[in-house]
């Protein structure tokens, strides 16, 4: 995402969160950015999600994440709430829709999330990871 966001010339200028939930994928992103000198050209905040309660960027990139059968802490409404709420400007969901959309559970708010993205095309979309 962040080599489109590059290619569109607008990263440079933006101001730029990335989110997940746990520290060792943080890790991991923190040394993608590093590896692609995404770093030497904007100002990338890449944290957890408890950490970054409290800020706001232009753009938020948030990385969900998921063990082998669970969507973990993404049953909670509050913590999904602190990662969509984060975007001043634009925000990026970044995970697999068909597990998060049919993952059986009665907290399961992707559905919710999903269903309002398709009806409402004209502000919102959803990419296939492959096009990116």
């Amino acid at each position: 995402m962040l080599n489109k966001i590059n290619s569109d010339g607008d990263l440079k200028s933006a101001d730029i969160g990335i989110i997940t939930g746990y520290r060792r994928q943080k890790e991991l992103l923190e040394r993608t950015v590093a590896n692609n000198g995404f770093d030497q050209i904007a100002s990338i905040d890449v944290n957890t999600l408890d950490a970054f309660q409290g800020s706001e960027n232009d753009i938020i990139i948030y990385s969900t994440v998921r063990t082998k059968k669970s969507i973990g802490f993404q049953k909670e409404k509050e913590r999904v709430n602190v990662a969509f709420s984060r975007a001043k400007k634009l925000l990026i969901i970044c995970g697999t829709l068909d597990f998060f959309y049919h993952f059986d559970s009665p907290d399961n708010k992707f559905v919710e999330i999903i269903d309002y993205i398709n009806e409402h095309d004209a502000k919102c979309e959803i990419i296939e990871g492959g096009s990116l």
